[in-house]
């Protein structure tokens, strides 16, 4: 989610998430380093599949130019077993959580009643090709359905008891894949969340702007972190760094001339004397002019007189000519040049 509280069309309100309201955006990421490979921002309802669901049309979307032999993990709002035949028909395998009230899901795969549910770090597994669904009971029932893996695939995992010991229980090798492999968008997020550029505006774009420049960042230093390994900075380093190398000749300070300090010969405080440079500098553009006369304002209505709205009590308004100030101003100046 892409925090804005904003006017939008785009906006999704989702109660349940951190972040309530904002872009909702469907990303594709690497499962060991959180790399950004694909994304899309969800617009409403539009151009879909009939009677596949959101879920579905997501997936085929971010996955439609992945490579054969591909393995894609994605959590219980994507599983369901019509997406997992099109993608094993495009040679890709997927393994994840399902809903206990999915369509399609075998009924010993559903919620039980109690008689008839598993003790516990017990599984059952229903196998129809090329889909296999996998019930194991840890803390809390787990359903998964995976085209990677064979039912009876098992390994040893380490629990924590009760008292706080380690202790090592069977578990299926698809839970145990899929616990090892979810958490990539997870850990994208991570990155994001923890130096992000992200700033509080009303205009839509911006928001989208951020994330965008924050998903390059974020690319670019997973990608430099691959080929340093040695030598590798950490993140906060790496966004330091890169600043700094963005606005390296690109940042000076104005060259305007500072106003000098000096004290007066009698009384005291501090004067600033203004440089010529910086006195003179918008000479000449804004002179005195004569303008229409205005009603002076006075104790008796009867006796209102009228005098001009502005004039100069210098010797310029004793000539002829009442705009003498741009011409008399330009020739001082010039003398003072001259000496």
């Amino acid at each position: 989610m892409v925090k804005f509280k904003g006017r939008c069309s785009l906006k999704q309100y989702m109660p349940k998430k951190p972040i309530k309201r904002g872009f909702k955006i469907w990303a594709r990421c690497d499962v060991k380093t959180g790399y950004l490979h694909q994304f899309e921002i969800y617009t409403g309802k539009g151009d879909s599949i009939e009677n596949e669901g959101l879920g579905y049309n997501v997936v085929m979307k971010l996955g439609n130019n992945l490579p054969m032999n591909t393995l894609v993990v994605f959590d219980n709002f994507f599983t369901g077993c019509n997406l997992l035949e099109q993608l094993y028909d495009k040679h890709i395998y997927a393994v994840g959580t399902v809903r206990s009230n999915r369509k399609d899901l075998p009924e010993t795969m559903k919620k039980q009643p109690k008689p008839l549910r598993l003790n516990k770090h017990e599984f059952s597994a229903l196998t129809s090709e090329p889909i296999t669904a996998i019930k194991w009971l840890d803390t809390k029932e787990v359903t998964l359905l995976t085209t990677a893996h064979q039912p009876l695939d098992i390994m040893y995992v380490k629990r924590t008891q009760k008292d706080g010991s380690r202790a090592e229980v069977l578990c299926p090798k698809a839970i145990a894949s899929y616990t090892m492999s979810m958490g990539g968008v997870d850990l994208f997020d991570h990155y994001r969340s923890s130096y992000s550029i992200n700033r509080k505006s009303r205009k839509f774009w911006m928001r989208l702007f951020f994330f965008m420049f924050d998903a390059s960042i974020i690319n670019s230093y997973i990608t430099y972190s691959a080929t340093h390994a040695v030598t590798a900075h950490s993140h906060r380093e790496f966004r330091l760094r890169l600043a700094r190398a963005l606005i390296n000749n690109y940042s000076q300070k104005k060259n305007t001339p500072k106003c000098t300090l000096y004290k007066q010969e009698r009384g005291g405080g501090r004067v600033f004397e203004v440089p010529e440079e910086i006195r003179l500098l918008n000479i000449g553009t804004h002179m005195p002019q004569e303008s229409n006369t205005r009603d002076a304002g006075s104790a008796a209505q009867k006796n209102r007189r009228k005098e001009p709205n502005l004039c100069a009590p210098l010797a310029p308004c004793l000539y002829a000519s009442k705009d003498a100030f741009k011409t008399l101003i330009p020739l001082q100046q010039n003398s003072l040049e001259l000496l």
